[in-house]
């Protein structure tokens, strides 16, 4: 019951020591650390090949059995994943359904909106290991990284 009271909340309590992102539920990041540890137990029947989720092979059967079960009447087209099929609708469409209840910005993914959220919340999550500064975004450390300790940006690169 408490894990599913902080899908409400803003609580995420379970850290990830290898790249800081953060969940509700520490099932969540032992699947991200077999991602990062490249750990694949669950395999295909067909190929052999593995991955390390368990729905995975599943999915990748279908290539196997060019099954695609999501099915869009109005243009004839089939996808192997949902996921897929709901990309498509979106494109489409050329709608954003999730919006931000801060600034009212649009967007195609939940993800997307989720990681927009952190700005108003003032969240850094990624923090520089030379300095004191910290990012809301691991491709902003990146950059910031790559600029020599002491040295200033480049005009151009100032915002």
């Amino acid at each position: 019951m408490k894990a599913h009271q902080r899908l409400h909340s803003e609580e995420k309590p379970f850290s990830c020591a290898q790249c800081g992102k953060r969940f509700t539920r520490p099932s969540k990041l032992t699947r991200l650390s077999r991602v990062h540890s490249k750990q694949k137990e669950f395999s295909c029947a067909e190929c052999k090949k593995t991955f390390p989720r368990q729905s995975r092979p599943t999915e990748h059967l279908r290539v196997h059995t060019k099954e695609k079960p999501f099915f869009r009447a109005e243009c004839n087209q089939s996808f192997r994943r949902r996921s897929h099929l709901t990309e498509h609708r979106w494109l489409l469409s050329e709608e954003d359904p999730f919006q931000c209840p801060e600034c009212g910005k649009s967007f195609s993914w939940k993800a997307s909106m989720k990681f927009h959220q952190r700005k108003h919340r003032g969240e850094k999550s990624f923090p520089c290991s030379e300095c004191s500064k910290a990012f809301t975004q691991q491709s902003q450390l990146t950059e910031h990284a790559r600029i020599p300790l002491g040295e200033a940006l480049p005009a151009s690169r100032v915002q």
